[in-house]
């Protein structure tokens, strides 16, 4: 049996009171009667069983800190525990914390540094977001201490070793854009948001009834930033939904059709279900076993039926879920939101309407891209003389022929001769373009080359460094050559547009003899040619009789 997640909570306490909180805000008040934080009895028999599970599944593990506030159960017993996990579970296993910042030193930065712990960082957004939910106990604002905790792991010098992130709750009525922006402007590696707890009963905060679209039409607004935007920080909650609706596995509780096994282990040892689940009804995450970390082993305990029974209630058995086209992505929504006194657990999220909505937006987005993509799919591979690929029809005829006038009409072309040309050209990438040839350097169109050069040639990932465009008018050729220099291109795709001509053809070669002529590619209007560069691509274009021959060029290489 896999258990996903291990969730230590490691201390019960917090020192924040947010007031949207299941731990602390909800009809279950078992942290009451809960130690403070972990003894080092406590934390020397979760080692031990922690390390007991690993050697006897083979498996890396995945451990995150949770509170409460974690950073609450002292700089001793956390060096003790993170320096005796990452010993004891090797660097393969995945060992977490997730905090509020707010008590974070320097010496702690060090120690998540030197045993890798993945470090997130609770806040909710700009201080007028954040103070909405996220005060202190005597009602004051938590953000500076917290703005200040994310610029110092940020600006560590391992940082990207160890600094994962930040994790939001979404408030509904708050501005997308001003929050996306807001961590934009933070320089964090990955964003995540996270749905307000609610159930059937217990309706969500700002979501009016089941059929509202309030958070829907947050993530939606969420997910045309994100979209448009063209230097990205990955948004954790977004990618999980489109992993999910278009077959891949995710890799978050919530989303996808994976059921997740997840065991937390209270701060005195006992070991209950998801601590989510307590926004149920109280009690909820208690299993009728009394497991206790101190006389039982997790071994022992996932292999269970109760402990399946927990597991399999994750994946949905609703009919109206079962029929859905959008269950990849969603999975039925957490446990928790599906929670009614009448059905129990057996209801769909009171999120459905809201998942539908911005599952559907993704469909209906990625199929119109998809549309005006470049057809790639009729391409024909050949590795004599050196690997390269003909495309028969890239872009629609219309779409050809606009792209030809235009190319016939523009100023732009500079002269330019070498040793072994003579012809025109321009840089394309940096340019803004009229709107309806904007598809040649969208970056959905770069990827797109890029997905299809690294596939049909079997490289490793590639980025687009150049895109120029080439100009041989008659009496004008390209000498014979390689293209293998100095700069570390491996890879060009060229599409080729003219009117007819007379001469031009591209020429390949066995080896740097004019005599060794291999193959001709004709330069037909709208077709395309690709090939990889090395020092055996020998390449020629004969000098122009008729006409004139313009070829988009792009340039790629391996990604650093």
């Amino acid at each position: 049996m896999k258990l996903d997640t291990v969730l230590l909570k490691v201390a019960s306490r917090c020192n924040l009171d947010c007031s949207y909180c299941y731990v602390y805000h909800s009809s279950d008040q078992g942290w009451r009667s809960q130690p403070g934080r972990m003894s080092l009895k406590t934390i020397d028999a979760v080692i031990k069983r922690l390390i007991e599970l690993k050697e006897s599944t083979q498996q890396p593990l995945s451990v995150v800190l949770h509170g409460g506030e974690p950073l609450l159960l002292g700089n001793k017993l956390l060096e003790k525990l993170l320096l005796e996990l990452r010993s004891g579970l090797g660097a393969e296993s995945r060992i977490a914390l997730q905090t509020n910042g707010t008590l974070l030193t320097d010496e702690l930065i060090e120690l998540f540094a030197t045993t890798q712990t993945a470090v997130g960082v609770s806040i909710d957004g700009p201080a007028t977001v954040n103070d909405k939910f996220r005060l202190d106990h005597f009602g004051k604002s938590t953000f500076n201490p917290t703005l200040d905790a994310i610029k110092r792991l940020r600006d560590h010098p391992k940082s990207s070793e160890f600094f994962c992130g930040t994790l939001s709750v979404i408030d509904p009525f708050s501005d997308v854009e001003d929050i996306y922006q807001f961590f934009k402007s933070l320089r964090v590696p990955s964003m995540d948001f996270l749905l307000q707890d609610g159930n059937h009963e217990t309706l969500p905060y700002g979501k009016g009834s089941f059929n509202t679209l309030e958070y829907g039409r947050w993530l939606t607004r969420l997910w045309e930033l994100y979209t448009a935007d063209p230097e990205p920080v990955p948004i954790v909650v977004l990618d999980n939904i489109f992993y999910g609706l278009f077959g891949k596995q995710s890799t978050k509780e919530g989303s996808g059709v994976n059921d997740y096994g997840i065991l937390v282990i209270d701060t005195d040892g006992t070991i209950k279900k998801n601590d989510t689940l307590k926004s149920s009804f109280d009690g909820a995450d208690l299993f009728s076993e009394n497991w206790s970390i101190h006389s039982h082993s997790i071994v022992e305990i996932i292999e269970s039926e109760e402990f399946n029974r927990y597991k399999a209630q994750q994946k949905t058995s609703h009919k109206e879920c079962l029929n859905c086209p959008y269950l990849s992505s969603c999975g039925g929504g957490m446990v928790l939101h599906r929670w009614s006194q009448k059905n129990k657990y057996d209801n769909p999220s009171i999120y459905c309407q809201d998942q539908k909505l911005i599952s559907s937006k993704m469909v209906k987005g990625t199929l119109e891209s998809l549309k005006s993509l470049p057809d790639l799919s009729h391409s024909r591979s050949f590795n004599k003389p050196f690997p390269h690929a003909w495309i028969p029809s890239p872009f629609p005829s219309g779409l050809n022929n606009k792209i030809l006038n235009w190319l016939e009409c523009t100023d732009l072309w500079k002269c330019i001769k070498t040793d072994f040309y003579h012809q025109y050209e321009f840089d394309l990438k940096q340019m803004n373009l009229p709107n309806d040839l904007n598809i040649l350097t969208s970056k959905e169109t770069l990827s797109h080359f890029e997905s299809w050069l690294q596939d049909t040639f079997n490289t490793t990932k590639i980025e687009i460094t150049e895109i120029t465009v080439h100009k041989l008018e008659e009496g004008q050729g390209i000498g014979l050559h390689n293209d293998c220099s100095s700069t570390d291109e491996t890879v060009r795709l060229l599409l080729q547009f003219n009117r007819g001509i007379v001469g031009g053809d591209l020429a390949l070669f066995n080896d740097s003899s004019p005599k060794s002529v291999c193959r001709i590619i004709k330069p037909i209007h709208g077709t395309a040619f690709a090939f990889t560069i090395s020092q055996e691509s020998y390449h020629a274009v004969p000098t122009i009789k008729e006409g004139r021959r313009f070829t988009i060029v792009y340039s790629f290489r391996p990604c650093p």
